[in-house]
């Protein structure tokens, strides 16, 4: 009887060390929370695109990227950036936005005043994704009056965003199948945030499969500048970050952990390296 309890206390004591071990591995990419999400999800996260846009390659973050030129946009991915934009990452900053493409302080608090569109259908997934900023940051919400810059949530294809306060009217796109959490990575654009795939020390934690991307695409999936992050910890488990099968051309996965694996795209809430970064961008 005593050797069948210390065999099974030897168990558990095994076990718990293993699950804070592999917790503390976990905790060096941030805790990814765990979000079932269709590939058709994944894919929503585009502008809408009409395949006669001109291509243009310029240096974005140090790196050779090719945008889809659309009116005087660049588009890459489900981001809308300025030619000025794109540029300010090669001067002097160095992929710091400049303070101009922050949002105002006033007090306490940074406001964004903003606009609904009346046909905009699902009008919740908007105010549940400005409840969820809202709850986790200093950034506040406001009806727009007056102000010049400010964010209008309409409807169309696709979900997109500026990168960062523009200084006039700004779009964030939202198709019907667009979720809450599609919004709440859209709003994430629009207060300033880049894409987690992107992050320098990326490598260490995952591999890009560039085989499987489509044609045109691999540029979303480009490093950025050590200088231009806010945060040296990679975190698998951000909002921004893509799933295994985003851009995939043949249904192989574009992203995978370094075993191999792969991981659903995380689109439920702001992690705990999100909120490190807007503590950063904002603060």
């Amino acid at each position: 009887m005593k050797t069948s309890r210390l065999l099974s206390l030897s168990a558990i004591t095994l076990s718990v060390l293993l699950f804070t071990n592999c917790q503390t591995e976990d905790e060096s990419v941030s805790t990814e929370i765990n979000q079932e999400s269709s590939k058709s999800e994944a894919s929503a996260e585009v502008y809408p695109l009409t395949g006669n846009e001109k291509i243009v390659t310029k240096m974005f973050f140090g790196e050779e990227t090719e945008f889809n030129q659309v009116d005087n946009n660049l588009i890459l991915g489900d981001m809308i950036l300025s030619p000025e934009q794109v540029e300010e990452t090669n001067i002097l900053e160095k992929g710091v936005i400049r303070r101009n493409r922050h949002w105002p302080k006033s007090g306490s608090y940074y406001y964004i005043p903003y606009t609904v569109d009346s046909n905009l259908p699902n009008k919740g997934r908007v105010t549940s994704a400005i409840n969820h900023w809202e709850s986790k940051t200093k950034i506040r919400f406001i009806k727009r009056t007056n102000q010049r810059a400010y964010i209008r949530f309409r409807s169309g294809s696709g979900c997109s965003s500026s990168v960062g306060r523009t200084g006039g009217r700004q779009n964030i796109t939202l198709a019907s199948g667009c979720s809450t959490g599609n919004t709440i990575h859209e709003i994430g654009h629009a207060i300033g945030m880049y894409h987690e795939q992107q992050h320098p020390k990326r490598d260490n934690y995952v591999t890009v499969n560039f085989n499987n991307i489509k044609s045109g695409k691999a540029s979303n999936f480009n490093k950025r500048s050590s200088s231009s992050v806010r945060t040296s910890t990679f975190d698998i488990g951000s909002i921004m970050m893509y799933g295994s099968y985003f851009f995939s051309k043949n249904g192989k996965p574009t992203i995978v952990r370094k075993n191999g694996s792969t991981f659903n795209v995380q689109r439920r809430a702001l992690s705990s390296g999100d909120l490190s970064v807007i503590r950063r961008y904002y603060n």
